[in-house]
Formats: C-alpha cells, structure tokens, sequence
C-alpha cells in the first residue's frame, strides 16, 4: 500500500458523502491507495454514508467509529496513526484533496528513501471569491531540509507564514514523531519533529484544496488563541535550537515580526468577512510588531468609519429596556472620521425610537435630567461634570482601537440616588439558572439589596449585563466559581471608604494556591495597571466597580477577555484600588477545560498590548521595551497556571504552560524546577494520550537499561515502572529486546535518554524527552 488518505469526520455526513465520491473519482485507474475514515462518535448517517462509497470503489475503505468523542486534534492523530500505506496524507471531511498529485508525489518520496514529509501551499475555496492564490508563499520551488537546517526551517516558516497542517508524511516517521504537544502549535512541532528522522521537503506543487460552505468560515477560530499558539511554537523552538551545538536562533526582532504579520492578515480577513471589532482589535496588535508598515496604516484609514458604526450599533444593542440615546450634534470637528460617525448616528435617528438627534444646548440640558439618557457629545461640549458619567465622548468612539476609551473630562458621580436601585448588582458572565451566584453574593453582603443581572445572548453577553445594571456597585461573577465572602466585603468596603476609587480589582484564586494575603495598593491610572500586570502575570479578573463608572466605559470591545478592556478604561476615570486576594476561587475542572484560563492569558495579553500599543504611538514607550513587558507577562501568567493546572490534574496542560514560562529568563529557572517536579506525571500523562490515540497498539515496550537515576529522566523511569506493573500491555524490557521489537508495527518502544537517532528513527519508537516534550528542557 503506498498511500492511505485520512479522514477525520463528526456529525457532517451529507458532506462527507461529497467528499469520498470525490476522492474515488479521483482514486480511478491508480493502485496502493486506501481510505481510512475516523467517525468521531457521530449520531448521524455517517456509517452508512462509508459503507455506501466503500461499495461503489475503487480504492478500499476502512471506518473506525470512536466511543466517545475524543475532540478534533485527538480524533486527526488518531486516524493518521491508522494509516497502513507507506505514506499518509491527512484530509478534512469537507476539502478537497487532488488524488493523483498526492499519489504522484508519494511516488517521489518512495525513491528518496531520505525523505520523511512533503509540504506545499494549498490553496481555498470560497463560494464569493472562488479558487484562492495559495496560502503562502515559498522563496524557491523545491528543496529539502535536513536536521542541521532546522533554524533554517523555521525561518522560512515564519517568513512564509507557514501553517504545515497538511502534508504528505512516511508512516514510520510519522509514527514516531505525532505524539502529544501541550502549549505549542501541533503542526509546526510535528514539521520540526520529523527532521529527527529524515529530511522535510518543502514544494510549490500543491495537493489540497480547503473549502469554505459560507461565508465567514476563515474567521472561526480565534486569532488571539490562532497568534498564541504560532508565537508559542515559533518562541520555543527558536529557543531549543539555539540550545543546539549546531544551531542559531531566528532572533526575537523575526518572530515579531512574523506574528505582525500574521495579525495583519487574520485583521484584513476580519474586515472581508464584516467582523470590525475583531478586526480592529488585530490590527492594533499588528501595530505593536509592524512600525511604519504602509499596507496596516491603510488597512486601519479604510476600517476607521466602518468600525464607528459597528460600535454604535452594539453601543445601541446592549442598553437597558427603556433608555435612550441622544446625539449632540452640534460642535462636532470637521474631520473625515467624525463626519461618517454623525451620518451613522442621523441614519440610526430615523430607524431606531432610542436614538434621538438633539440640537442645541437646551436639549442636551433637558437630555441630561432624563436618568434613562446616555448622550453622545462632541469632547469640546461643556457639560455638567454631575452628569459626566452618563456621558460617550466623540474621542471615545473615534479612538482608532476598538474597544472602550476614555477622553472625558470631569469627575464621575460615584453613588446612585437613595432609592434608585439595589445596593449591588451581580454581573453574571455565563447563565446562572439556579440563582447560585447571587444568592452567594446576598448571603455576604446581608443585608444589601443584591440584583442579579443575566447575560445577553451573542457578542454582547457582558457588556449588556453591565449597562442593564441599576445597582450602586456591580460585581462580576462566574457562576461556577466559588465566592469567597470575607474578601468581596474588603472590596466593597474600600470603594465605600475610598471615594475617588471607581473600581477594586484582584487576581482570582487558582487551584492549588493559598491565601496571598497582603495589602491593597491604589493605581493611579492604566498605565500603572499595565504596569503591575506585566510584572506579576497575575490577571484581575475579580472586579467590583461604581455603576455610573461601568456604565460609562461598557462599550462594545472585542479582546476576548472584555473584562481586561473595562478594567483598563476604569482606570481612564478614576485610581483602581488593587487587592492581592480574590473573592473568586476558580475550579479544577474549569482550569483544566478546553484551555479556558491559558486563553484568558492570550486574552488579557491582546489587551495588554492594545495598551501598550497607544504608549509607544505617543512616544512614552519604546517598541522593545513594550514587547518585553507583554513578554514578561505571559511567562509569569504561564508559570502560575502551570503549578494551578498541576494542582487540577492536567500534567499535559501544565507542561503546555512551561513551555511558554521557560521562554522568558525571569522565569525559566523556576519553570525548570517545577518541570523536574513534575516529570513523572508529564511522563506518564504523554504515554496514556499516546495509547487513547492508538488503540490498535498490542503492546509497549520499556527499555529499562541507559537511563540515569535520579533527576527528570530518573522520575520519569520510576513513573513508567509503576505503570508497567498496573497495565497489562506494558512491560519493562531489556536492550535486546527493545532492539527485536523494532520491526513490529503493533509495538510501541520507549527509549531511554541519549539513544542515538537512529535508534528512534524506527517505526514505533519514542525517545524519553519525546515524553517529556511539554516540559522545558534541552533535547
């Protein structure tokens, strides 16, 4: 058999029948071609939909159904670790895959037994634009890599912009090198990992289609978590590569540069499929990383006007029942930007009843008694300083980052009438059915009126919650976290005797770490906030703040974690009181969850650097000196969700955050303690995924003869012994005969640190740091 096509599939049984008729037209009059498909526990027709295309051939078909649902990434290793051809090439349920270039490059690879993997640009379909340019592109038409060109590699891939998710692999190597990859980009890593077996092949002659069935499918997947995840790889394997004696690192000033690239990309992509805010958000990071680039200053002068009517219009979906908007019009400035933001609100004047036009100072007057008003006034309008927090500035909806922004003059007014509303009203992030969460908030705050307040649906889920608010305070919950009481009563009890304050904030308490204790500190504004950020990583995620303050900076954002963007612009109004303990403690099982809190770290960072970003454009920050404060946060952040993830039983996970804290030298020391730590449960966490993703191992093979005794390696042994003892396939083995398993392609071998190459080149065969690959350390 020389080439097996892989299939992953859930729930998509009518495409998957497109797909399979395409490729056994395309598998017509061509020989040493199967087709493995991994259903991954569908409920729908998918069984039938194989048996059905099976029949009708040419080339066989082999299904396997999943138990359970392993998740997207698990359920793709899996079908290519079933994959019984000399070569493999992974294919999507819905793309398209060009059988007869495939297989025509497989047979080239077949006579260069050096070679391990093949990669070419695809290119994409998209039902308004058609046949797409290829995704990237190559500074050659052809070449080879070999192991010693590894820092060459991966310049050309953040050159390129390269996502080496398809290929064309040979089996064996493509065995030993696809194992578990917490905290780095899987398919760069296996793009590098492969170099330990053979030489990687980079080519212009492309095999994949990717297809789009509507329009927007680009813009599924987050760009901060798509970034994090490129500049992580890019960052960590630069760093293990110079580590090498014939090895030279990218450099920081090329993977910035990369990553501005990239984040102008997905911004332009953003601004094709109408997601502004989104867009405007990546664009400002680009900012960061891409001084004096042409194509982003003009990608920003073109999304400016779209981008203010985009925020008007969630600005008008996300006010309570029975307000109104009213628009100042008179004194506006006579620049371009302000100009379409007026025609944008007249044009909302005619269509909505919330929004009125108000023409002269009399009706800004009679607009500003009304409590249910927010006005919108040009930043030259003498208003009444009383009524400043009721008040959207022109800068703040011109302000060319997305999100909330503060140019407001005057003090906001920091209580509610008596009688006005509830003392507090709970902010709740996510649906809370059962009335968890405010009922903890009434029983530690007895006896305070507590008003809970319920997300809207969609993109403004939070932001609604907040502007609906009637209560002097508002807190802001989750309601799967525990509350702790004798902590919120300390932040309300500062906002009470402080009134300058108009927020107290505190990092959340994780799995596994005690009680800080300490004392609060005041911030005087957000560059102070910034500032504390990036040098303790600890993100404030525990927020108590003023109503009329929340409600004059909830504007529409989109950073992910809008909750970081309000805190920043809190602090534009009034010093933010900061807390060292939370009245949050966050669960095992929501640390250790799809990756929720590493993405609070990305989301927290994109804000971070949209701050920053503002710092450098007004000269009072140098561009290094911003991207080593954004730096210094995300190792610190990753190193405290490293020892909480460890604390929740995620070993994976907390090797994923290690990687990211070695990064950084403030904390590689102690990422590498907690790694030797933990090497025993990294271990044996990375055999168990390797066994959940290749079910049809017989058996596992533990060389026990090489390894030293103590340190990581010596843990690690230790681990494996044990599991030896527990698991029936697994079994301690000596040199012999580990080295007479070689052949057996039902066999996993585990090696022992220091086997050559070679040795591990062979199919099934895994080296001990590939089992420790999460945590950081030197190959």
């Amino acid at each position: 058999m020389l080439l097996s096509i892989c299939i992953p599939t859930f729930e998509r049984a009518a495409i998957l029948a497109q797909t399979l008729q395409h490729l056994q037209q395309g598998a017509a009059g061509l020989t040493g071609i199967e087709i493995e498909v991994s259903d991954n526990a569908s409920s729908d027709a998918t069984a039938a939909v194989v048996a059905a295309a099976a029949a009708a051939g040419p080339a066989p078909i082999r299904y396997w159904r999943n138990p359970t649902n392993l998740g997207l990434l698990a359920n793709f290793t899996a079908v290519l670790r079933r994959g019984r051809g000399r070569y493999c090439v992974p294919s999507c349920d819905d793309d398209r895959l060009d059988v007869r270039a495939a297989h025509a490059i497989a047979q080239r690879l077949a006579a260069d037994p050096a070679s391990v993997a093949y990669y070419a640009p695809w290119r994409a379909f998209r039902p308004d634009r058609g046949l797409t340019p290829p995704a990237y592109a190559l500074p050659f038409e052809r070449r080879s890599f070999a192991r010693a060109d590894a820092a060459e590699l991966l310049a050309v891939a953040a050159e390129a912009l390269m996502l080496p998710e398809i290929g064309i692999f040979r089996r064996d190597a493509l065995h030993a090198a696809l194992l578990p990859t917490p905290g780095r980009y899987w398919a760069l890593e296996l793009m590098l990992r492969l170099l330990d077996h053979g030489a990687v092949v980079l080519g212009t002659e492309g095999f994949y289609v990717n297809v789009a069935h509507g329009a927007g499918q680009e813009s599924l997947k987050s760009p901060a978590r798509e970034i994090a995840e490129w500049q992580a790889s890019l960052e960590g394997w630069d760093a293990e590569i110079a580590a090498r004696p014939d090895g030279r690192p990218l450099g920081a000033r090329a993977i910035r540069r990369a990553v501005g690239r990239k984040l102008r990309i997905i911004g332009r992509i953003r601004r094709v499929t109408s997601q502004l805010l989104s867009a405007g958000s990546c664009l400002a990071r680009a900012g960061l990383h891409l001084a004096d680039d042409d194509e982003l200053a003009s990608l920003e002068a073109t999304l400016h006007p779209l981008l203010r009517v985009e925020m008007v219009e969630r600005l008008l979906r996300a006010q309570p029942a029975g307000t109104w908007v009213g628009v100042a019009a008179d004194a506006w400035p006579a620049h371009p930007h302000a100009r379409s933001l007026l025609e944008a609100l007249r044009e909302e004047a005619q269509a909505s009843p919330i929004v009125r036009i108000l023409a002269g100072d009399s009706a800004v007057a009679q607009a500003l008694a009304d409590p249910r008003a927010l006005v919108v006034a040009p930043d030259a309008a003498a208003l009444p300083a009383e009524r400043a927090a009721a008040v959207v500035r022109l800068e703040t909806l011109l302000r060319p980052r997305p999100g909330p922004a503060s140019g407001r003059t005057g003090p906001a007014r920091h209580a509610c009438p008596p009688g006005a509303g509830p003392d507090v009203s709970a902010c709740l992030m996510a649906p809370d059915p059962a009335g968890r969460a405010s009922a903890a908030v009434a029983t530690a705050l007895h006896p305070a009126t507590v008003e809970p307040v319920e997300p809207l649906s969609g993109q403004d889920a939070a932001v609604g919650a907040a502007r609906r608010a009637r209560g002097a305070l508002c807190v802001f919950l989750d309601p799967q976290d525990a509350l702790d009481a004798a902590a919120l009563r300390t932040a309300i009890a500062m906002l009470r005797d402080d009134p300058r304050l108009v927020a107290v904030a505190a990092p959340s308490l994780l799995p596994g770490e005690g009680d800080p204790g300490g004392s609060a500190a005041s911030c005087a504004g957000p560059d102070d906030l910034v500032d504390r950020l990036a040098a303790t990583g600890r993100w404030l995620d525990c927020v108590v703040a003023r109503r009329d303050a929340v409600a004059a900076v909830a504007l529409p954002c989109d950073l992910n974690d809008w909750l970081a963007a309000l805190l920043l612009d809190l602090a534009r109004l009034g010093p933010v009181g900061v807390l060292e303990r939370g009245f949050r403690r966050v669960g095992a099982a929501t640390v250790a969850a799809q990756d929720g809190y590493h993405l609070t770290i990305d989301a927290v960072r994109a804000a971070i650097e949209c701050a920053l970003a503002d710092r450098v454009e007004a000269g009072a920050l140098a561009r290094d000196a911003a991207l080593d404060a954004v730096a210094a946060f995300t190792a610190r952040a990753s190193l405290r969700l490293a020892r909480a993830r460890r604390a929740a039983g995620d070993p994976l996970g907390a090797a994923g955050c290690l990687r990211r804290a070695a990064a950084w030298p403030g904390t590689e020391a102690a990422a590498r303690e907690l790694a030797a730590e933990a090497a025993p449960e990294i271990g044996a966490a990375s055999l168990d995924a390797v066994l959940a993703i290749a079910p049809d191992l017989q058996r596992v093979d533990i060389c026990a003869e090489g390894w030293p005794r103590d340190g990581q390696y010596g843990a690690l042994l230790g681990a494996l012994q044990r599991s030896a003892a527990a698991a029936a396939p697994r079994r301690l083995v000596d040199a012999a005969q580990a080295d007479r398993a070689a052949g057996d392609a039902d066999a996993l071998v585990i090696l022992p640190p220091g086997a050559g190459r070679a040795a591990r080149a062979a199919a099934q065969r895994v080296g001990a740091a590939d089992l420790l690959a999460g945590s950081p350390q030197a190959r």
